[in-house]
């Protein structure tokens, strides 16, 4: 019975946060009210306060959610040979969540606990796919770990500039962008091409 429930009260927070993402297409975040929120998901509001503070406390927890969602993407298997992480899908993650990456500037800490842990995230992933790369070879005069940190402090600044202005290219083309500005200097650094 417990285990229903907690299906249930995970449902209604994942409702309460796929409404909270269809109003912030329509308008920014500091205009929503939690009776916009509960109104358009048809509940009452003890439901609402039930699973969240307000509606500050409702953005974290979806923020929370896209922080997951990227690490699993970054995690994931299906990588792009040449990069060392799945950057593309995190360009088309990012589309696919723009919404909510625009809605987090509303919320001062958001956007940074996203960089920092995607950044992080990025770091550890690229510096395990160097070592396994490199594992019979002649280590490069630049250590992985700075190596790794390089790519994925680039990679960021780059995910943010595009979120800053809007989408202006697609995912494909920052991808290639990315791969323009990044690889040439990795590779000189590696002596080798990847």
């Amino acid at each position: 019975m417990k285990n229903k429930a907690n299906r249930q009260s995970e449902r209604t927070r994942q409702h309460l946060s796929n409404v909270l993402m269809l109003l912030m297409i329509e308008k920014p975040y500091s205009a929503i009210t939690v009776q916009e929120i509960i109104d358009r998901a048809h509940v009452g509001r003890s439901t609402f306060y039930t699973h969240f503070q307000d509606k500050n406390d409702l953005l974290p927890s979806e923020m929370g959610r896209l922080i997951e969602q990227l690490s699993q993407d970054i995690d994931s298997e299906d990588m792009d040979d040449h990069l060392l992480f799945p950057s593309l899908a995190l360009f088309r993650h990012a589309k696919q969540h723009y919404p909510l990456y625009k809605a987090a500037v509303m919320w001062p800490q958001g956007l940074d606990v996203v960089y920092r842990t995607a950044q992080a995230r990025i770091s550890r992933h690229i510096e395990k796919q160097l070592d396994n790369t490199l594992a019979n070879q002649r280590k490069p005069s630049i250590p992985t770990r700075v190596l790794a940190d390089y790519v994925a402090g680039s990679f960021v600044a780059l995910f943010k500039w595009w979120l800053d202005n809007k989408l202006a290219y697609s995912p494909e083309r920052m991808e290639e962008i990315f791969k323009l500005l990044v690889m040439p200097g990795l590779q000189a650094a590696l002596g080798r091409t990847l």
